[in-house]
Formats: structure tokens, C-alpha cells, sequence
């Protein structure tokens, strides 16, 4: 870049002007020295010289003529040496703004490359995530279907109907079919103790499932995906809250904080998912539909 102003400013050439007066120099001094001989002779032998007054006046008659267009020449030269270091540092200038630019490319592309490899880490972590979840949750139907036989309930509805002899997923399905406010209360149909212990692992993988749904939202997991799965947890969170009375849970008392927090962490990449907590929310059932 500086090359580039220096040539585009014409630069004077001093060392063309230095050349060109020192042929000058070299031209006056024999012209001294011709009008010298051709004013006193050959001057060999040195007699014929002259006096040493007529040597000293013909010596300050060439030194008159010579030392104006030496000290030229010297600030000529001098002028040139700037020049020079000019073009220096001008070629210093365009090396540094070059290793700058170099620099800067290598930096942005390392800034891209450690972006790539996050987000592929993050990705590679909610698969991961979502993995776990689909384990889980398929952990949870096995054991259900594995004590269906002996993990029995009834339910009673809004509009006084009663069902009995239900399996949990029995009674999901109802639930699916006829709305999470419409079951008002759940009760064991044969073994209590039996029932209790099936409910509790219900709960603690409800509990897991609820934990790494919170952990996908902190890992920027779309909000899609989460309701999904909320979809399907939630109706076992409506029949343990339902069958509270007799065993309080906490993965049903802790659900609403849970999905607050979601919310929140939505809410700090710029999206509304509020929407949630009128369909999937624990306070959501205080206001039945079924009710006139």
C-alpha cells in the first residue's frame, strides 16, 4: 500500500539528479582545468605553475565553481537516503498490513472451526440426551406392561363414571382419550402394598425422564421436541397426582417448578414457549373443562 502512494505521488529521482551533477563536477573541473592551460600553458614542468599568489587565486576560482555543486550534490544524496527509507518502510507497512490480514483470516477461520466443533458437540450431547429420554420411557412401558397383571386401579370421572380393574396404561389411554381434566381420583383395585411399590417406580422414572428433559432445554434442545415428550409423561403425572391422597410424589409436586424453569430457559433465547402451561402444567388441572 505505501508502494503504492509513493508511485502514484511520482517520486523525483535523486539519485539520477546526483549522477547527473557529479558528470557536472567532473565537466566544470576540466573546463578549469583547460582554461588554465590555455591561460598559462601545460603546467609541466611545476614551474610554470605560476606564483603562489596566482596558484591561490586560480584555486579560489575553482573552488567558487565547486563547492555550490557539491554541497548540492550532498542535499541531493541526502534526499535520496530518505527516499530510500521511504520505500522501506512503505514495503515494512505493506509486509505488516499482509501479516495482519494473514493473521486475521487465521483467526476467523479457528473462530469458525471452534463454532463447527461446538455445535457439533452440542448436537452430539441432545442426541445423546434424547437418546437417554426414549431409554427411559421405554424402560417405563416395559415395566408397566411386565406388572400389568398385578398393578390394578380404578379411576372415577367427572361425570360420575367409574372404571375398575385398570392397568396404568389403561388408564393413560382414558385419560389421552378423554382429556387430563377428566379424571377426578385414582385407587388401588386389589394389593395396596403391590400397587405402591409399582407407583413408586413409576415415579422415579418419571422423575429421570422429567431431569434430563430440564438438562436437553439447558442444552438448547428445540421446544418442539420437549413438547413432544411432555405429551407423553403427562398423563402419568395426571394419575399419580390423582392418586396422591394416599402417597404424595414428588415428581408431581416438583413438575410445575420444572417447567417454569424450561419456560425460562426458552424465554432467554428469545422464545415464548408460556403456552405450555396451560396444557401440561399441574395448575392447568385445578380448571376442569368438563365443569359447568
Amino acid at each position: 500500500m505505501g508502494m503504492e502512494v509513493v508511485k502514484g505521488n511520482r517520486e523525483f529521482d535523486y539519485k539520477k539528479l546526483v549522477v547527473n551533477m557529479l558528470w557536472f563536477v567532473v565537466i566544470i573541473f576540466l573546463l578549469a582545468i583547460s582554461i588554465y592551460i590555455d591561460r598559462f600553458g601545460f603546467f609541466f614542468p611545476l614551474e610554470t605553475l605560476g606564483t603562489l599568489e596566482q596558484f591561490g587565486s586560480f584555486g579560489d576560482f575553482v573552488g567558487g565553481m565547486m563547492n555550490p555543486l557539491l554541497q548540492f550534490i550532498v542535499i541531493a544524496m541526502l534526499f535520496w537516503s530518505i527516499q530510500i527509507q521511504q520505500r522501506e518502510l512503505a514495503l515494512t507497512n505493506e509486509t505488516l498490513q499482509a501479516t495482519r490480514e494473514e493473521i486475521k483470516e487465521s483467526r476467523e477461520a479457528t473462530q469458525a472451526s471452534a463454532a463447527a466443533l461446538q455445535a457439533q458437540a452440542k448436537f452430539q450431547r441432545t442426541q445423546l440426551e434424547l437418546t437417554a429420554i426414549e431409554g427411559v420411557l421405554s424402560k417405563l412401558l416395559l415395566d408397566l406392561e411386565d406388572n400389568s397383571k398385578r398393578g390394578r386401579f380404578a379411576i372415577g370421572l367427572i361425570n360420575e363414571e367409574s372404571l375398575f380393574d385398570l392397568n396404568i396404561n389403561e388408564i393413560v389411554l382414558h385419560i389421552n382419550k378423554k382429556g387430563y381434566r377428566a379424571i377426578c381420583e385414582a385407587t388401588s383395585y386389589n394389593d395396596d402394598e403391590e400397587n405402591q411399590q409399582i407407583l413408586f417406580r413409576v415415579h422415579d422414572l418419571l422423575a429421570e425422564l422429567q431431569g434430563l428433559l430440564l438438562k436437553y432445554v439447558q442444552e438448547d434442545g428445540s421446544q418442539y421436541v420437549v413438547e413432544h415428550w411432555l405429551k407423553n409423561i403427562f398423563p402419568y403425572l395426571v394419575f399419580l397426582n390423582k392418586y396422591a391422597i394416599v402417597a404424595p410424589y414428588s415428581c408431581v409436586n416438583e413438575h410445575d417448578k420444572i417447567l417454569d424453569a424450561m419456560i425460562d430457559f426458552f424465554a432467554c433465547r428469545g422464545v415464548d414457549f408460556g403456552f405450555i402451561k396451560d396444557k401440561y402444567s399441574m395448575r392447568s388441572l385445578l380448571y376442569s373443562e368438563f365443569c359447568n
